[in-house]
């Protein structure tokens, strides 16, 4: 329904109805001198989500620089364009799914009414059923989003993590003309380790996760922590700094960092992942990190024992395991020697270092013995030191023998 004159086309009412899809009313000026519309509005009834996301969202949420989604459940938009601009757009959801392309972020149960308007800040009314970061479950939530003009901000989120809590203190995203750039700050509260290594299919590890996160940025496709992320665990403290993520929102995102631990347990940590028990303190430093996929493509790690006077004694099983890391020959083929129940040997030092570039480790040690580096210095009576002859290694080698070794395949005969 409209009219039709010498300088524009008043279309009343339209009315476009897709099965299985569903219908929009909508409304149109158009200037017929300039070849333009100046005036457009619509309203739909409730639409099938996942077809609305492919042919109508995910267009406009590309256009302005964000990455793809997947979406099932039922949706209501609405839309208003006037003097040259968007005025106004609402979009309500019920019981949708919603997840990245890269299945990293997937939110459940989700009920919505989002309200935006050019003119004044809008608060939204979202809730969520349940969702994953990663591997990590969050139970129901209710997200505070608050949208003004091209800026949307969440604050004093608080959404249940296993038996602990994940918080947004404050979320802002901002579009500018460089792009979108956004602030984070916020972190983990008293989240079970034990639970938290079998969400993340990791071995047990006993006591609990608290990270506060103080900032992170993001612009022009980086997502930046500015200062230090503090994690206390194995009795010790690890810092990570200098971290970024990149293209967060990619399947090729990759993580950067730099990691300091200082003074960890390697009693609790051997016997955390099935280990030969090796008793003392230890220091590690791990520069210019960069994973993709979990998987390291480069850094340069140095693992030391740390000062100070503490028990310093490593297994029978643990010497096993480490010389089984080394060994080249089929694991089937190799005899174990019988353990003796707390038979060990004792240390001064053990230090391993390893710069990994194009998938190869160049091994170092605490000192150089003639072709080999010492990985561990031995003391007292029976004196064993473990000395390493090859020093360019095949990452991946490595990371399968390591696997074997703490799933408990045979080690090597020591003579």
């Amino acid at each position: 329904e409209g009219t039709l004159s010498a300088k524009s086309i008043d279309v009343a009412l339209a009315r476009l109805e897709v099965a299985e899809f569903g219908a929009v009313i909508a409304g149109l000026r158009w200037d017929r001198e300039h070849g333009e519309a100046t005036d457009w509005g619509f309203v739909t009834e409730r639409l099938d989500l996942a077809t609305a996301m492919r042919e109508w969202v995910q267009p406009w949420l590309a256009g302005l620089g964000f990455p793809e989604w997947h979406a099932s459940g039922h949706a209501r938009f609405s839309a208003e364009w006037a003097a040259g601009g968007l005025r106004r757009f609402y979009a309500g959801l019920e019981d949708a799914a919603l997840a990245d392309n890269t299945g990293y972020l997937a939110l459940d149960g989700v009920n919505a009414q989002i309200p935006w308007d050019a003119e004044a800040p809008t608060d939204a009314e979202i809730g969520v059923a349940a969702g994953r970061i990663g591997d990590l479950p969050l139970a129901g939530f209710s997200l505070p989003l608050r949208l003004g003009g091209s800026e949307a901000t969440v604050k004093g989120l608080v959404a249940p993590m296993l038996d602990g809590r994940f918080l947004i203190d404050s979320l802002r995203l901002a579009k500018s003309q460089s792009g979108w750039h956004g602030e984070f700050e916020g972190g983990i509260d008293g989240v079970s380790m034990p639970k938290l290594s079998r969400a993340l299919k990791l071995p047990a590890m006993a006591g609990s996760l608290t990270a506060r996160v103080p900032r992170i940025a993001y612009e022009q496709g980086v997502l930046r922590l500015d200062g230090a992320l503090s994690i206390e665990v194995f009795d010790g403290g690890i810092i990570v700094h200098q971290l970024r993520l990149i293209d967060p929102f990619g399947k090729g995102r990759r993580f950067v960092a730099d990691v300091t631990a200082r003074n960890l347990d390697l009693g609790m940590l051997t016997r955390t992942f099935a280990f030969g028990a090796i008793e003392g303190r230890f220091d590690a430093d791990l520069r210019d990190l960069e994973m993709q996929g979990w998987k390291p493509l480069r850094f340069d790690a140095r693992i030391v024992s740390s000062e100070g006077d503490y028990p310093r004694s490593l297994s029978l099983g643990a010497l096993k395991d480490i010389t089984a890391l080394g060994e080249t020959g089929s694991p089937e083929r190799l005899a174990r020697l019988p353990e003796r129940s707390g038979f060990s040997f004792g240390y001064s030092r053990i230090g391993f270092g390893c710069a990994l570039k194009n998938g190869v480790c160049l091994l170092e040690g605490v000192e150089r013995e003639g072709d080999g580096v010492v990985l561990m210095r031995g003391s007292g009576m029976p004196s064993v030191s473990i000395i390493g002859y090859n020093r360019h290694i095949d990452w991946e080698a490595l990371v399968a023998r390591i696997r074997e070794v703490i799933a408990g395949r045979p080690g090597v005969v020591i003579e």
